[in-house]
């Protein structure tokens, strides 16, 4: 088996994991997702809420719990694991002294509590991990519960256990089997390793872990859960699912088929579905991922192999599968992204979606260097449907965070450095499927062959279904490269909306499309700004569409290759940090209100701002093509105006000056400059107002100086200064030049000068003592001031 360059150290750690051990008394939750889906509409509920659904469930009939302990060990009343379990009756424990044992484990119909990790044959507390080693022959374990429909929930939990060495060829082959009727039985593995496992026969399925439907559900509940300290590594198939297989022809209710915590799903193989393959099972909720610690992973699905396809996670014949970041009942955790990463495959390298009902929807999750020949991140075909997203309510995603060893990605949608030797590097999609991206970061995925950076929708010229379906929405797609953006083929449609593409080095869009089919690309409501000149490639002699509508862009209109541009600009959009990747846009940004409600938003912005916010900041440049009296800022953030903190301070020059000494006969000069002295724009208006002593001058001129970027109005004048000046940008500086005539050159004076700067409502002056200067003046008729 081969081992991933990056994940190669992970492998050593897996023997101080064994030592880590589950003693406390773990919920048997009856709870499932869909039945918090069905009650609340959503699955980010409170832990309270949790319980009093799971206290309504317990009430249910179940098998009875709390019976005999019995120990297994050399020197134990029972030296098997399987003289124990056949001595046990319902709700027994089977404790297990630490060792390997090398038999084939079989719990059928009844409840039980399997615990390994003992020291002895006496302890009340495991304290590592027992073994069942098959020596590479025959079946691990095997838990079966043929219930009908009325018959009580049976319960299996295994806990402190390596189950390795399961192998050969048939039924009876591989690490462990689960089969039963959704609702009626449910196994919770914790803290177990399942590894090493095979099934070497061509079409054979699930090396590591199978789950195999009997019935329709009764019931709701979890029918396999494995916990967060589970791991599943080094398993092979020579069919699908390596690591993990679910299979089910059955009605699955709203019973949850599986579900794993952070679980570590590590370094497996198989024809489809390296990882972890769902063949028809639905509610199939994954929670994996986790920090890396000292480089070595704690979660995931990291690693894993397909042939075929679908190297991390492969969805067939209905499945409906939705890896998150989030905690539920235990599982998971809501400060970690989930994570799909390092996994290859043919085609699909993070997952592959295939088949009539088939989902995969991925929430706050790093989808990063998975590599395959086409759809290095993900592939979807045969009316399959993926969704990648940032989950309902969030805000702006936190940075990744290092340091003391550790390495933590809290919850984002991301999609990066996937790589395609022949196109898709973040999608390849084909047949009557649908794809969409929302609140997402899309970035630094590179495809071969020219077949789309971001999004392959490469229908082949003989298709003549219904139109492939893309959608991205408030998402920042960048560095990407390849031939092109996006490749869009033969009865397809693309639309991007409400999102920002930049700094991709290469051609936007390819639309091509034979005789009798068609091709659409629309981009609405976005910031475009390509690496080359030319925006679109269209080809084919078929009926192919390039649209923009509410765009801002670095091209000239004539130069895109649109065939319908309404309301585009070619003006720069103002970005915060476009070199540094940051593609908020400025506070004096064209594209803020620049559309209208026309292109409905579908989702909020990337930082979870509504849409359609009215601006009530400083004036903005307004583009004469833009929709008149638009709401919608363009591209990925909907920028809300917040008061800042500046501090706009005015000195004269030389610095420090109190008192200013003319001769008499001379005229009185002075020089007083403007600065920002916070760190972020200080909005203008703002306002310059200077004055001498009444009848003390004469003749009074002035002059302003600003830098690049900022403007005095007016520049310049007579009389007392009264100007507006622009925006002024942290550390900038403005000179003010003021000269006056001595209105009584003749005698000595004595007057003052005062002068005062006024910031703008958009800004919070934290520092207003030094927005003003007062002078003294003296006149003499001598410089030594005697006569």
């Amino acid at each position: 088996m081969s081992c991933k360059n990056f994940l190669c150290p992970c492998v050593l750690s897996f023997g101080l994991v064994a030592l880590a051990a589950s003693s406390h008394a773990e919920t048997d939750w009856q709870i499932s997702e869909a039945m918090v889906l069905e009650r609340f509409g959503t699955l980010d509920v409170s832990d309270e809420d949790l319980w009093q659904i799971n206290e309504e469930l317990s009430a249910l009939p179940s098998a009875p719990r709390g019976g005999a302990t019995r120990y297994v060990g050399p020197a134990c009343p029972f030296t098997t694991i399987q003289s124990a379990i056949n001595a046990s009756s319902d709700g027994d424990t089977v404790r297990v002294v630490t060792g390997s044992y090398n038999e084939p484990v079989s719990i059928g119909n009844r409840t039980l509590n399997l615990v390994g990790g003992f020291p002895d044959c006496s302890a009340i507390a495991p304290t590592g991990r027992s073994t069942i080693d098959r020596g590479g022959s025959g079946l691990g374990m095997d838990i079966f519960y043929f219930a009908a429909a009325a018959d009580p929930i049976g319960t299996v939990n295994v806990e402190n256990f390596v189950i390795r060495g399961g192998g050969g060829t048939g039924f009876s082959s591989g690490g462990v089997l689960v089969e039963g009727r959704p609702g009626r039985l449910s196994v919770n593995f914790r803290n177990v390793q399942i590894s090493d496992n095979s099934r070497d026969a061509v079409g054979e399925n699930g090396g590591g872990l199978r789950i195999i439907t009997t019935a329709d559900a009764a019931g709701g509940g979890a029918m396999v859960t494995l916990d967060n300290d589970s791991i599943v590594i080094r398993n092979t198939a020579g069919g699908d699912g390596g690591g993990v297989h679910c299979r089910s022809t059955h009605d699955n209710g709203t019973a949850t088929l599986l579900r794993m915590g952070t679980t570590l799903v590590f370094d497996n193989e198989a024809v489809n579905g390296g990882g972890i393959a769902v063949d028809g099972c639905k509610n199939v909720f994954l929670y994996n991922g986790g920090p890396v610690v000292l480089i070595f992973p704690t979660g995931g699905i990291l690693g894993n192999t397909a042939s075929s396809t679908g190297g991390g996670v492969a969805v067939r014949n209905g499945g409906d599968v939705w890896i998150r970041s989030v905690e539920f009942a235990g599982f998971g955790d809501a400060d970690e992204a989930a994570l799909i990463s390092g996994n290859n495959a043919n085609i699909g390298g993070a997952a592959d979606v295939r088949g009539v009902d088939s989902r995969l929807r991925v929430e706050d999750a790093y989808t990063i260097g998975n590599t395959a020949s086409q759809g290095a991140a993900f592939s979807v075909n045969i009316d399959g449907r993926l969704e990648v997203f940032r989950r309902t309510g969030t805000a702006a995603c936190d940075p990744i965070v290092s340091g003391g060893g550790v390495l933590s990605r809290p919850p984002c949608s991301v999609i990066d450095g996937n790589q395609a030797s022949s196109g898709g590097g973040a999608l390849l999609i084909v047949g009557e499927s649908s794809a969409e991206f929302s609140r997402s970061f899309i970035r630094s995925n590179t495809a071969g062959g020219g077949g789309g950076s971001v999004v392959l929708i490469g229908n082949p010229s003989i298709y003549a279904g219904p139109n492939t379906e893309v959608r991205i929405e408030a998402s920042v797609i960048h560095d990407n490269s390849g031939s092109f953006v996006f490749q869009v083929a033969n009865n397809a449609e693309l639309v991007v909306s409400h999102s920002s593409v930049a700094d991709n080095p290469n051609t936007l869009v390819r639309v091509e499309a034979v005789d009798g089919l068609v091709a659409r690309a629309r981009f609405q409501s976005s910031i475009i700004d390509t690496g080359v000149a030319l925006m679109s490639s269209l080809a084919g002699s078929g009926q192919t569409r390039f649209e923009l509508d509410c765009v801002i862009g670095n091209v000239a209109s004539g130069d895109t290759g649109a065939t319908n541009i309404p309301f585009y600009s070619q003006i720069d959009p103002e970005f915060v940090d476009q070199d540094g990747r940051d593609y908020r846009l400025r506070a004096t940004s064209p594209a803020i209100d620049y559309c209208d409600e026309f292109n409905p938003a579908l989702f909020p912005d990337i930082e979870g701002n509504p849409r359609g916010i009215a601006w009530n900041g400083p004036a903005t440049t307004v583009p004469p093509t833009s929709v008149n009296g638009g709401l919608f800022d363009l591209g990925a953030y909907e920028i809300p105006f917040q008061i800042t903190n500046t501090d706009v301070a005015l000195r004269t020059s030389p610095a420090g000056q109190s008192s200013v000494f003319v001769n008499n006969g001379e005229p009185v000069q002075l020089t007083l400059v403007m600065s920002n002295q916070s760190s972020n724009t200080a909005f203008g208006p703002i306002e310059l107002i200077d004055d001498f002593t009444s009848g003390a001058v004469l003749n009074q001129t002035w002059s302003c100086a600003p830098p690049p970027g900022v403007s005095c109005t007016p520049a310049s004048g007579t009389g007392d200064i009264s100007t507006t000046v622009s925006g002024v940008e942290p550390g900038d500086q403005l000179f003010f030049f003021v000269q006056a005539d001595l209105a009584q050159p003749n005698q000595d004076q004595d007057f003052q000068y005062i002068a005062i700067a006024t910031e703008s409502q958009f800004n919070l002056d934290t520092n207003p003592s030094n927005n003003e200067v007062l002078l003294d003046i003296r006149s003499r008729l001598f410089a030594d001031g005697f006569e």
